[in-house]
């Protein structure tokens, strides 16, 4: 098992090729990236306008619900060697989560990855575990834990402090700028309202188990408010080329929370 990564930096290759951008439709494409990832018939996932669709709500200033510490590492690319002697680039990020409450917390991660390009990709998503050996042996990091290991309860303290890692492909389209959302690390949640009645949004509700609709005595189907929770935004241009991806940046734009 081996990695064949090549650092390269712009100051080692002053031919490096910039990419124009234009950062109007940049946004609107990952506006659109994004409202695709809500459920069918909703679209108030929080874009990267400066103000949230109307119908979303705002996480609150000061939340009273359960919270973790949440730090990370910008994404970088790394390529992984197949077994038949191919290829294959990925985008990482590292980060590290700290239970700073008095009780244990289930953490449960949950991110997502929007580009410009309408891609919405669910992070360590049908990734081999044996990409994932391979990355921690090259981050040299033996405290990382796998996209299957690290779920479960996180007992208060830096004692206890679980690191992961969140690893997608690079894509094969022309990305100039993507968002990844990191669900999980908030208790916040609220009820999704109707912009123009204020009323809650109401969908049916399925059995966890068969996927099918749940139906109350008289054979109706059960109705329940549609949640959004509190997760951390973090947006980035992404300058580089398919040709050279060694040479792919992720150069930070904003990071906030937001409900989605």
């Amino acid at each position: 098992m081996k990695i064949a990564v090549e650092p390269v930096g712009p100051d080692d290759n002053p031919c490096l090729e910039v990419k124009m951008r234009r950062p109007h439709l940049i946004l609107s494409r990952l506006a659109l990236a994004c409202a695709m990832a809500l459920p069918a018939g909703l679209c108030a996932l929080p874009t990267l306008a400066q103000d949230a669709p109307a119908g979303i709500p705002e996480p609150d200033l000061v939340t009273k619900d359960w919270k973790l510490k949440f730090t990370y590492a910008h994404p970088e690319t790394f390529a992984y060697e197949q077994a038949d002697g191919t290829v294959k680039w990925y985008w990482y990020m590292t980060y590290k989560v700290v239970n700073e409450t008095d009780e244990p917390i289930r953490y449960t991660p949950d991110i997502t990855v929007s580009d410009d390009q309408g891609n919405i990709t669910t992070a360590n998503r049908g990734i081999s575990v044996l990409v994932f050996r391979a990355l921690r042996e090259y981050v040299r990091n033996p405290l990382l834990l796998s996209p299957a290991g690290i779920p479960g309860q996180i007992f208060p303290g830096e004692d206890y402090a679980r690191e992961g890692v969140a690893i997608w492909p690079v894509s094969n389209r022309d990305v100039d700028a993507f968002a990844v959302f990191f669900g999980g690390i908030y208790g916040e949640t609220k009820v999704l309202k109707d912009p123009t009645t204020g009323e809650p949004i109401m969908i049916p509700a399925t059995n966890p188990r068969t996927g099918e609709p749940r139906t109350d005595r008289n054979g109706d189907p059960v109705m329940i408010p549609v949640e959004v929770n509190r997760v951390r935004m973090i947006r980035y241009d992404s300058p580089g080329t398919l040709e050279r991806p060694q040479e792919m940046q992720a150069d930070l734009i904003e990071e906030k929370d937001v409900m989605r």
